[in-house]
């Protein structure tokens, strides 16, 4: 944004209004993978202003990681709205294996862990729904 400079060092990014201008509601947008480990926002006279999470602008199904997985993968998802979703995990033919999630999310970065160690090996299909949103991940169970 006008009067913002942004600096980089490693993992970290620091963001300085220059001139003192007023936080936009956008400060940056990303598309992939970002892992926010801690946050820290300040006024132009260095008083901390609570960060209360950073907000998606789409619903997203990430694919699950590790896939190849034995037994453990961890499945990361975002829910644009306020929304009821369903995560649930499916075999080839479509039959219905375990209801990793059902209920209501708030907007936000999520992830969810499923242990498989009662399957046996084989390809899943993981299933988000939410709203108008609906997206499919393949993930291959190993023992």
């Amino acid at each position: 944004p006008h009067g913002w400079m942004f600096e980089k060092n490693g993992n970290t990014i620091l963001a300085i209004s220059a001139d003192g201008s007023e936080l936009p509601n956008i400060i940056f947008e990303y598309t992939g993978n970002l892992n926010i480990v801690d946050a820290l926002l300040v006024d132009w006279s260095g008083n901390e202003i609570p960060i209360n999470e950073v907000i998606p602008n789409n619903f997203k199904l990430n694919a699950p990681y590790p896939n190849p997985f034995n037994p453990v993968t961890t499945i990361e998802y975002s829910v644009k709205d306020d929304s009821i979703i369903q995560i649930i995990v499916y075999d080839m033919n479509g039959k219905e294996i375990t209801v990793l999630y059902e209920g209501q999310k708030n907007s936000g970065n999520y992830q969810i862990t499923w242990n498989a160690n009662d399957l046996p090996s084989g390809v899943y299909l993981v299933s988000m729904v939410a709203e108008n949103f609906n997206k499919t991940q393949k993930v291959v169970l190993l023992k």
